[in-house]
């Protein structure tokens, strides 16, 4: 795949240097055909299949062409490495197909694979996705330690994501970032992570790295399977069955169905990265959550705080 996103980025630069139409040879002399102008890649796909395609065009592409003979799109330089994946997996199909395939069914069939995966909505947005992802890796770290505690207090909708309570006085809320080593994170509410004494308060932030493109990853729906089976004991455990229940009262949409999950394109780089850091009196969030030095006429609301000021904390206690 490496040699082929090389030549294929490079054929790329060479068709906008060209300035005219020319075919896309190393897959096909006579039905695939690009030009690049004023910014924009134009891909001319001559399928002569008789009926339009109707394709499920992305937001940032241009349908130029429909008829019964061929489909022209503009594709923007903004999403020229979402051309360079579509030439990619036709030279990929190509090399591995055992019999010779016709193109133009093979590429009909792909064109409209690779636009729904970058242009079709998914169940949950891919925000609610990487949210999701974090608290169930949280969940899996603390589960041995706390059991069935820490799923019962987790709650998508309550201030903070995790409250161990009545057997644990911890709330824990979990946080996604893109590095680690870079905690910068969103806090919803001036006061979500606030100091209160005789409990313990943490921000547990995780790694979530997402691609479309990797297809030997997990999606989400796959994802939460293999937790389930890896860190909770299958979904026939009574901790298992128990967290199933608690994601369809958490997560819209749960369990969803086979063509639901065939909607989910977002998928996950599973990996336990995670910082904790425990809320004391007085630090920066405490501060906020308290409306410390916020001068007159200020409405509260949301913030941004790099987590690496707060205290480390090597587990909850």
């Amino acid at each position: 795949m490496d040699d082929f996103r090389i030549f294929n980025s490079r054929f790329l630069e060479h068709v906008k240097d060209f300035g005219e139409e020319i075919s896309v040879a190393h897959l096909s002399t006579h039905f695939l055909f690009l030009i690049h102008s004023e910014g924009t890649f134009t891909l001319r796909f001559v399928h002569e299949k008789g009926k339009r395609m109707v394709p499920a065009i992305p937001q940032n592409y241009r349908l130029i062409d429909d008829s019964e003979q061929e489909v022209i799109i503009g594709i923007s330089d903004d999403e020229q490495n979402e051309l360079l994946f579509l030439l990619c997996e036709a030279n990929k199909i190509i090399e591995d197909s055992e019999n010779s395939q016709d193109f133009r069914t093979m590429f009909w069939d792909l064109i409209q694979q690779v636009f729904r995966l970058f242009g079709g909505s998914e169940p949950i947005s891919i925000e609610e996705q990487k949210g999701i992802y974090g608290e169930l890796m949280c969940l899996s770290n603390i589960v041995e330690e706390f059991g069935v505690s820490a799923i019962t207090g987790w709650s998508r909708s309550a201030l903070v994501d995790i409250e161990l309570q009545p057997n644990y006085p911890i709330e824990v809320e979990v946080k996604t970032v893109s590095d680690i080593s870079s905690p910068l994170v969103n806090i919803s509410f001036h006061n979500q992570l606030k100091h209160v004494p005789d409990w313990n308060t943490y921000l547990y932030v995780v790694q979530c790295n997402t691609t479309k493109t990797d297809f030997t990853l997990p999606t989400l729906p796959d994802f939460i399977e293999h937790i389930v089976d890896l860190n909770f004991g299958g979904s026939e455990s009574t901790i298992g069955q128990t967290l199933i229940q608690c994601l369809g009262i958490q997560i819209p949409g749960y369990p969803w169905t086979i063509h639901e999950r065939e909607r989910f394109t977002t998928r996950f780089v599973t990996q336990d990265s995670h910082s904790i850091y425990q809320i004391h009196s007085g630090d920066s969030c405490d501060m906020m959550a308290n409306l410390e030095g916020l001068p007159p006429g200020i409405v509260p609301g949301g913030y941004q705080v790099d987590a690496s000021i707060l205290s480390a904390a090597n587990e909850l206690i």
